[in-house]
């Protein structure tokens, strides 16, 4: 089983995630808060490892995903994504946990 275009394509999905990071950095500077570097670095790290995975897995010859490697892109999806690996790193990165304005 080749792992290459799981890791390109879960490359290429850290790297979309990355740039929503962006746009919400970019929203919480339009508004005044002091928390946009932690999206700025949340970015930054996302990026860089979804950009990494992306080119040292960039194959064009072998994009074909078998059932073991859609079961595995999906696991890994999940894990990396939409699990707390990368979109917790925000919430670790600010100064300030006050999630209310009382």
């Amino acid at each position: 089983m080749r792992l290459t275009p799981v890791l390109n394509i879960l490359g290429i999905l850290l790297a979309m995630l990355a740039g929503t990071m962006l746009v919400a950095m970019v929203a919480d500077l339009a508004v005044g808060h002091h928390n946009w570097q932690a999206f700025a670095i949340s970015a930054l790290i996302t990026g860089f490892v979804g950009v990494s995975l992306w080119i040292a897995n960039n194959e064009t010859a072998h994009l074909d995903l078998g059932l073991r490697q859609a079961f595995l892109l999906t696991n890994g999806a999940w894990i990396s994504i939409f699990n707390k690996f990368f979109c917790i790193i925000p919430s670790t990165t600010t100064s300030s946990h006050r999630y209310s304005n009382k």
